[in-house]
């Protein structure tokens, strides 16, 4: 109830950011795309691995392929979430419409990607898929998510997060 209170109140001050239209639909496109051919490159290597073992041939269902499709879509699409921020925490928008409110005090920092293109905030909580993102875009075992710097309001978003986020 908090998280949505705080979530509304943010909405109405214009402390959400989010991605423009155009930079999300290439994002995503390019994102199934890439997730079409590494389903066919990955459902080839588990066939031949799982058929090498039993030494039967071994086929996997094309509902089989929908949920991998699935899942590596989602798995390569959400580091880079929308977010609201308010007094009392952000709310991350993690997957379509799911959303999990973070207290200042589990924020822990914020840091450039390798590349130094964008920037890693890094939490104490938030999905066990975020944790993989924290291992790939920040270097650590704590969850984590991206903000691109084609989000609306980058700077500000950085700004806010970084004046606020406990540093551990």
């Amino acid at each position: 109830m908090k998280a949505r209170q705080d979530l509304e109140r943010a909405q109405s001050t214009g402390q959400c950011f989010c991605y423009k239209f155009a930079d999300a639909a290439i994002f995503y496109i390019l994102a199934l795309v890439s997730s079409i051919l590494a389903m066919i490159l990955l459902v080839d290597l588990v066939e031949s691995i799982v058929g090498g073992i039993s030494g039967d041939s071994v086929r996997i269902t094309e509902t089989g392929y929908i949920l991998l499709l699935v899942f590596y879509s989602l798995m390569i699409s959400s580091p880079y979430p929308s977010f609201c921020t308010s007094e009392s925490g952000i709310t991350v928008k993690v997957f379509l419409f799911w959303q999990v409110f973070v207290p200042w005090d589990k924020v822990h920092d914020v840091r450039d990607t390798l590349l130094g293109f964008s920037k890693v905030v890094v939490l104490q909580e938030l999905t066990p898929i975020h944790r993989v993102y924290g291992m790939i875009f920040g270097l650590t075992f704590r969850p984590a998510f991206v903000i691109r710097r084609c989000i609306n309001g980058y700077d500000k978003a950085v700004r806010i997060i970084e004046e606020r986020a406990c540093k551990r």
